[in-house]
């Protein structure tokens, strides 16, 4: 077999741009891994423990024979590399069963064997000619269907006609300076792994083209001027169909940087969620366009209602608008695993008290709502939310099952703020494991600073139960919100506990006015909590201050 002398950057550069591995970050590095081993002279010793440990993220007590992790992942890759094997004019790929070893090989087309034998016979001769111009033609019509590139207007099986399509444009690098050639493929990975979190969009490379999909298609593309007097990076995002530019953010890069610092991944996990969130960038755009099929545009539609519902003052109006929107929907035949989550977090508002009642059994009709979206699509963000919340306000937790749940959102959406936020609560008030919970709050911190209320919950805890007492109060103080229990009753144990009585005085005037006017209804609402033991302790002891 020829040997072909390629960078890793260079066999990875045209698999990615192939769009064969879809979203799956993990495909990637995957792949990346084997072929850094491979050319480090390392691929004999690679084995299912070393992948499971390196690039899936499992601990050092993985057991190869049960948990099938690197299996899967291994198939799918050879699955994979044959969909790139099928296009590619230059070299394939190929990783015999049984090994990790990433054979390489040059592209080779295949022709028809010719027939040595000639027939004596004039009319034998003339049949076989005959075949064989017309073989000739048929094969070279066929290497030229494909090997031409797609059409402008060509839309392949990856673009979706139910939510909008996004583009990843290969990232271009202008000028030269220090700053390594590998930089755009790093700079791909980075946006490729943050935007794959997010199911407002369907996200597509190479020379995918969308316009005809049915619904709004967009394109990312990201410049890295390297010789500019000061080094930025460019990212625009772009509608197509009319040519309209709805974001650009610029980056800019410190002089004589050789590679890209770590911040630099964080500000493009932060561009992804602010594209492609519920409320992002992309999805507030793709509403005001113009959709091929109404229903799905409808659909699309129902999450940004409940998103608002989530995120603005949480009406009654709201609700109902956005229950009657999902329930709709999901009855006219819509399988959306989104829809399925994000309806049963509503019925869940109901069971918690939070909204009059619309459903007469809310915690049933939540699971089975997600007993259905779990049987095709366990690993949806929405649906691993939900379960997690109604998990949570079972009369008796299973921790170890709410852990379980919580580490599988936290590995499917590791940079995604709006999981890692509520990931973290959930780690705090209800399991108890306020180390973890304070390494997703810093974690999202990182991510996103415009949602830091939320935060302030998992913080103010802490504090309370681990840090000094001076600290926690500070905290509650930009906490304080009169219309929240909750927050009331953090704020007073805090302010009880750090002796400030004109403040404590404060909360119990705000917890008045929402209905709780002694410390006997002080007790019964953190008792209705269900808080984990030891949170539960210190705020009764601290509300139960004279």
């Amino acid at each position: 077999m020829q040997k072909m002398h390629m960078t890793v950057d260079e066999i990875l550069q045209p698999v990615f741009q192939s769009g064969c591995l879809g979203n799956s970050a993990r495909q990637y590095d995957l792949l990346k891994y084997l072929l850094t081993e491979k050319k480090a002279g390392q691929a004999q010793r690679i084995k299912a423990y070393s992948i499971a440990i390196d690039v899936l993220g499992r601990g050092e007590d993985f057991d190869n024979s049960l948990d099938s992790i690197v299996r899967v992942e291994m198939h799918r890759l050879r699955k994979n590399l044959s969909l790139f094997n099928a296009t590619s004019n230059n070299f394939t790929l190929t990783i015999p069963k049984a090994c990790y070893l990433v054979e390489i090989s040059p592209f080779h087309p295949k022709t028809q064997p010719i027939s040595r034998h000639i027939p004596k016979t004039r009319k034998s001769l003339f049949v076989i000619a005959s075949f064989l111009l017309l073989s000739l033609v048929g094969i070279l019509i066929y290497w030229a269907i494909k090997s031409a590139p797609l059409k402008p207007n060509q839309t392949t099986y990856m673009c979706s006609k139910k939510v909008p399509n996004l583009h990843l444009a290969p990232t271009t690098l202008v000028g030269s300076s220090k700053l390594g050639n590998d930089t755009a493929l790093i700079i791909d990975n980075y946006l490729r792994t943050g935007l794959a979190q997010y199911s407002m969009i369907n996200l597509v490379f190479g020379i995918t083209d969308c316009k005809t999909a049915g619904t709004p298609f967009y394109t990312l593309q990201t410049e890295v001027f390297r010789a500019a007097e000061q080094p930025f990076i460019s990212v625009i995002v772009q509608y197509n169909n009319q040519q309209q530019i709805v974001f650009s953010q610029k980056i800019e890069i410190p002089k004589q940087s050789i590679i890209l610092s770590e911040q630099a991944s964080w500000q493009f996990y932060k561009i992804a969620s602010k594209l492609t969130y519920t409320s992002g960038i992309i999805p507030h755009d793709a509403i005001t366009r113009k959709w091929a099929t109404p229903a799905y545009k409808y659909a699309y539609q129902c999450q940004a209602l409940a998103h608002r519902y989530f995120t603005v003052a949480g009406s009654s109006k709201g609700y109902r608008d956005a229950i009657q929107c999902m329930e709709t929907t999901i009855k006219n035949g819509n399988k959306s695993p989104d829809l399925h989550g994000l309806l049963a977090m509503f019925y869940m508002e109901q069971a918690r008290g939070y909204q009059p009642v619309h459903s007469e059994n809310p915690l049933q009709s939540a699971e089975k709502l997600l007993d259905l979206a779990e049987k095709t699509t366990p690993l949806n963000t929405q649906v691993l939310i939900a379960r997690l919340r109604l998990e949570s306000e079972r009369p008796v937790i299973n921790k170890e099952e709410l852990k379980h749940t919580l580490y599988l959102l936290e590995r499917q959406q590791p940079h995604n703020p709006h999981a890692l936020i509520f990931a973290s609560q959930i780690a705090g008030f209800k399991i108890g494991e306020w180390q973890y919970a304070k390494k997703l709050s810093q974690t999202t911190l990182r991510l996103d600073q415009t949602n830091l209320y939320a935060l302030y919950y998992v913080d103010l805890a802490y504090a309370l139960l681990f840090s000094n007492t001076q600290e926690a109060y500070e905290i509650s103080l930009k906490l304080h919100e009169p219309r929240s229990i909750i927050a009331g009753v953090m704020g007073l144990a805090t302010a009880n506990k750090a002796g400030k009585i004109t403040h404590a005085n404060q909360y119990k005037d705000d917890l008045n006015a929402l209905g709780l006017s002694s410390i006997p209804d002080y007790i019964a609402f953190i008792e209705g909590r269900n808080y984990e033991s030891r949170l539960t302790e210190e705020l009764m002891k601290w509300v139960s201050v004279p």
